[in-house]
């Protein structure tokens, strides 16, 4: 499994697109990078899989309203 991470910024883009194009978000994970390696934050984990498109846009900018201000943030996104 290959995994892609990304920016906060880069993931708000993605919501926004998602929410335009009515595409659900199954889920979103968060990360920190670290000297030595990226590291999997086990509070930064959200599952929307059982939500609707609308639903999960809004459920995925809460959850993204409590990031943001680290620079060291990484995220990946699931997306239907």
């Amino acid at each position: 499994m290959v995994e892609k991470y990304i920016n906060f910024q880069c993931a708000i883009n993605i919501i926004n697109s998602c929410q335009k194009n009515g595409i659900v978000i199954l889920g979103i994970e968060r990360f920190i990078k670290k000297s030595d390696g990226i590291m999997p934050d086990i509070f930064g984990i959200a599952d929307f899989s059982d939500a609707t498109a609308e639903e999960s846009v809004e459920a995925a900018k809460i959850f993204m309203s409590e990031y943001g201000v680290e620079n060291e943030e990484l995220f990946s996104l699931t997306i239907e």
